[in-house]
């Protein structure tokens, strides 16, 4: 069994729901380090096993720890792993949200997003050649794909299509 913490960075200050679309949440640092971080920093002197990160996206953090998110779900975001594994000094495994909510459909599509998350190189792009959109990769470790073999094998497809631009 693996305990897994979630949902990095945050679900306290929304009033929606991220099955049904991408979520934005604005804090300062100090609010970040004062009531969002503090149950994730409690799980990790724990020694909890792994850590689900959120799809939402938390603009004013990206200002006040110097990096650029834009709109991406901290899921996605490389910026969102680097402050996870840099700054909280976190090294266990990360876990994407289930990839068919709201917030990642809405985004980029499902495959994509997939293949985004792909740990592989903070610094090599992909380029999806059908819409011509590039994403860094996010450093993700393990990510929830889908309940169907339909979705699975798209997914699949889209990973070996990546690999293949490598």
């Amino acid at each position: 069994m693996v305990s897994c913490f979630k949902h990095l960075l945050g679900h306290g200050d929304t009033t929606d729901d991220s099955q049904y679309g991408l979520l934005v949440v604005i804090e300062t640092k100090s609010e970040l380090e004062a009531y969002g971080l503090v149950p994730f920093r409690q799980a990790m002197k724990a020694d909890t096993d792994a850590v689900m990160v959120a799809h939402i996206s938390l603009t004013l953090l990206d200002n006040t720890f110097d990096v650029v998110i834009d709109d991406l779900p901290a899921s996605s975001s490389p910026d969102a792993t680097r402050i996870l594994r840099e700054e909280m000094k976190y090294d266990g495994l990360i876990v994407s949200d289930y990839l068919k909510m709201g917030g990642m459909r809405a985004t980029y599509g499902t495959e994509k997003e997939l293949v985004m998350m792909l740990k592989v190189s903070a610094t090599n792009m992909i380029t999806n050649t059908s819409t011509q959109i590039s994403h860094i990769w996010a450093g993700t470790d393990c990510v929830i794909v889908f309940h169907t073999l339909k979705a699975q094998l798209g997914v699949i497809k889209a990973v070996i299509a990546a690999v293949k631009i490598w």
